[in-house]
């Protein structure tokens, strides 16, 4: 489990620059503890070998680096099996299995850094709206093979490269059932584990998920203050089958937070005696720190720590036997300057334990005093106590390769793209895939030429290709990963082209004489090729091109691109069906390409013209396809409607509509046709209506306010070249607002006309969509506008989904006000640069 705790803002007194932190003896942290000298945020997963207590020595460093406070706190790591499922609301009856959705990981939790593993469990606690703190992170050494798992799916891993695993475990149910609560978790699991969608958002390969029912391990003596009443199993069965009950307010469970002392950072100095004390739980051996009694001559500044209160936590007892437990103690007394620090750690009499959220377990931290009025005493340097911080520049390690490559099978005609995996190579210092720098080579380790059927996309690490039937054969190719010191890893690539399987059944071939107007946008002919193969796909109404399979291209002038249509029948001449396919993309028997092929091609490419010969069957009945003059028009017709439309209170809706929604006979898909938006009355949309329709981009787009909850149909009109249309009906559902507790808003006051701007659904885009660019958002996902004012100024309101709700994440905060606010010179906030630049003109900023 996951530990997560943040230095309380009250923990120290006095203006504080940075934290320190190492062990109690001046060692660094153990590996899996990561802290934040800025924030004071420290984090880790532990792992089985962590078991025990940590000692942490915190010192906290003021403006002036000689002002320093400490303290002493402890984290305790309980046993795994100790602790699985405690949470009270949904712990099972004694004796009752419990029911456990696991996802397995292609991966060795070892080759997991500590960093990688709290951002691996906060994304998956994000993924499913659950607490990380839920989730269990556990190796896994031999595959399960039990008949204790209920039900069972693939991930997105076909098949196992790691040579252990580990698994992300959080329970679901109690005795082979699930609760209601959790029903929709297993759903978005099952489907998501397959689609990849899952591996995307933990950045690790997903192997499978299954949901199990097993023994919970060894249980605790519950505390039945905290689980409402004196009858734990009726408490419990209540809160886990009955939820139309009303909830019974119970005391949350605790969980232990150090509580620090408080320095003052003194003017002057006092002198003081220290005074030597034992670890009376080290039997009198010598304290790790000693302080020598030497005293400088000149005054410096130093700081005394304050007292704390004394605190005994709980400590958890497992129950062994029946024999009474005695109480012990044991005292852990720093050596430092009085007034001293006593830990106590002291287990209850009886075996009643706390129940706790996660096995790491903070201790507090107390100080013993025989006065009551705290002492202050001078700070004491010495060659025993000084601590000088000396930075050591790790050597840079080469990348290495996590996983090889798989060969890749193509099919000549067909086009090709592949996307490296990010955890194909590793570099310790830089991390993953991602983050090097590939280079794309051929074997004998050439650079790969621009006019080669396969290319490489350096900055989207995607390898895309289109060969054809002179290219069947097996290629390799060198993959090189580049870290930032320069040093690299090679790896090879195999692609192997095959033969199209209908390549000896083809019945004709279309071909387009074209040329290419803007030659210096491309790197490669591949990148036009495949261009042109995607647009010819949107002029026939299809989502892909899966359809046409290439049989010819140039790559130089005079360029042709001829291609055959897979969805014909082969087994006779498709007479009527090359008619329909030819008669949109040619005009007349000289090869006049129509307007709609110019069209769609341009301003890329301009066709030239357009030939069609008969292959195979058609070879002798149909050498030149005769396409008949025809003046009539044809309505278009509606293929895949949009149907419903979804809209969240605060949120930008931009919806554009698919390419294959309309489809006609002269004018081909949708981009080619004219769309508009209408009521259902068929009456105008008004201006000021928060859904707009933008007819150039084909897109929906608006902001709904809590006023526009609900659903409202509307017709989305298609208009051909000759006037003909059709009307699709679809509705709208506006959701209310996501509830959700913000902890910092966003305002700010423009120098425009209050009315302008709330009654102007375009503008609104355009703000939104300026201010995500202020934040260097790709899109307006994370931006949820929260309502206007008049007063004194037009002023906008709004929060960012984005940041973390469960804790008040500072750093990233100042990081999004510096982009939006600056200090003048008298230290008074004003827009800054930046954001003044990017709104611009059309929203002044007061």
């Amino acid at each position: 489990l996951a530990l997560v705790s943040e230095i309380p803002v009250d923990a120290f007194e006095g203006s504080i620059s940075h934290y320190k932190v190492s062990t109690a003896d001046g060692k660094p942290l153990p590996d899996w503890l990561q802290f934040n000298s800025k924030t004071g945020l420290l984090e880790g997963v532990p792992e089985e070998d962590s078991v025990g207590e940590v000692y942490i020595l915190l010192q906290a460093i003021g403006e002036n680096p000689q002002e320093m406070a400490k303290d002493l706190f402890a984290i305790e790591i309980l046993p795994r099996p100790h602790i699985l499922h405690v949470n009270a609301k949904e712990r099972c009856k004694v004796g009752q299995e419990v029911s456990s959705l696991t996802v397995v990981i292609d991966r060795s939790l070892n080759e997991v850094s500590p960093k990688d593993k709290i951002t691996t469990l906060k994304n998956l606690a994000g993924f499913l709206g659950i607490s990380y703190e839920k989730i269990n992170m556990i190796s896994q050494a031999h595959d399960i093979l039990s008949d204790a798992i209920i039900m069972a799916g693939p991930g997105n891993v076909k098949k196992k490269t790691a040579s252990s695993t580990f698994v992300l475990q959080w329970q679901v149910g109690c005795g082979g059932k699930v609760f209601p609560a959790y029903k929709s978790q297993l759903q978005q699991i099952k489907l998501n584990s397959k689609d990849g969608t899952l591996a995307e958002v933990i950045q690790l390969p997903v192997i499978g998920w299954y949901l199990i029912s097993e023994a919970p391990g060894p249980t605790f003596r519950h505390r039945r203050e905290i689980v409402g009443s004196g009858d734990v199993e009726n408490d419990l069965e209540e809160e886990i089958v009955n939820e139309t009950e009303p909830e019974i307010e119970v005391e949350p469970e605790t969980r232990i937070i150090p509580s620090l002392a408080t320095p003052v950072f003194a003017e002057h100095m006092t002198s003081a005696t220290p005074e030597v004390h034992r670890h009376r739980h080290h039997n009198g051996e010598s304290p790790p720190l000693e302080v020598p009694t030497s005293l400088l001559t000149s005054p410096i500044p130093f700081a005394s720590i304050m007292p704390t209160p004394i605190y005994i936590p709980d400590r958890p007892t497992i129950l062994t036997s029946m024999e009474p437990i005695l109480p012990t103690s044991s005292v852990f007394e720093e050596l430092t300057i009085v007034p001293t620090p006593t830990y106590l750690i002291e287990p209850s009499a009886t075996p009643e334990p706390t129940p706790h959220d996660t096995d790491s377990i903070l201790m507090e931290s107390s100080t013993e005093h025989s006065s009551p009025e705290p002492q202050t005493t001078p700070f004491i340097p010495d060659s025993s106590t000084k601590s000088e911080e000396i930075e050591i520049e790790p050597e840079n390690t080469p990348p290495m390769i996590k996983h090889k490559i798989p060969r890749q099978a193509l099919t000549a005609g067909k086009p090709f793209r592949y996307i490296i995996p990010d955890f194909i190579f590793f570099d310790a210092e830089d991390g993953n895939t991602k983050k090097l720098h590939l280079n794309f080579k051929t074997q004998e380790g050439a650079s790969v030429t621009s006019s080669s059927w396969v290319q490489f996309n350096s900055t989207s690490q995607e390898v895309y290709a289109l060969p054809l039937e002179e290219n069947v054969s097996k290629w390799v190719y060198i993959l090189e990963a580049v870290d930032k010191e320069g040093k690299t890893i090679q790896d090879k690539l195999e692609l192997s082209v095959q033969n199209h399987k209908g390549r000896r059944t083809v019945t004709h071939q279309f071909t387009l004489n074209y040329d290419v107007i803007n030659m210096h946008e491309f790197i490669s002919p591949l990148e036009w090729q495949l261009l042109m193969l995607d647009k010819l796909a949107s002029l026939y109404g299809d989502t892909n091109a899966s359809h046409i399979t290439v049989l010819e291209l140039s790559q130089s002038p005079p360029f042709l691109f001829t291609w055959t249509n897979d969805s014909l029948p082969r087994n006779h001449c498709p007479q009527d069906e090359l008619n329909s396919l030819l008669k949109i993309i040619r005009s007349s028997e000289d090869g006049t390409p129509t307007d709609a092929i110019k069209r769609i091609m341009l301003p890329d490419i301009d066709i030239k013209n357009v030939t069609w010969l008969g292959r195979g069957p058609c070879e002798s009945v149909l050498p030149e396809v005769n396409v008949p003059t025809s003046h009539e028009n044809y309505v278009p017709v509606p293929r895949n409607q949009v149907d419903i439309l979804n809209a969240t209170v605060g949120e930008l809706l931009v919806y554009t509509v698919p390419e294959d929604t309309f489809y006609d006979p002269e004018d081909g898909a949708t981009r080619n046709l004219k769309l508009s938006l209408l009521n259902m009355d068929r009456t105008k949309i008004k201006s000021d209506h928060w859904l707009q329709f933008d007819s150039s981009n084909q897109e929906f787009y608006g902001i709904p306010t809590a006023a526009d909850v609900g659903s409202k149909e509307y017709q989305l009109v298609c208009t051909d070249s000759g006037g003909k249309t059709i009307n699709d009906g679809l509705v709208v559902t506006v959701h209310p607002a996501r509830k959700a507790y913000y902890n910092v808003e966003f305002d700010m006051t423009l120098n425009m006309d209050y009315d302008l701007l709330t009654t102007n659904p375009s503008k609104q885009r355009r703000f939104v969509q300026k201010i995500a660019e202020i934040f260097g958002d790709k899109d307006t996902h994370a931006i949820v506008l929260s309502g206007f004012s008049p007063h004194p100024a037009t002023s906008l309101t709004w929060h960012n989904r984005s940041l973390q709700t469960d804790r008040c994440p500072h750093e990233q905060i100042s990081q999004l006000k510096e982009l939006l606010i600056v200090d003048d010179e008298n230290d008074k906030p004003k827009p800054s640069e930046n954001a003044k630049r990017t709104l611009g003109n059309e929203f002044p900023v007061i």
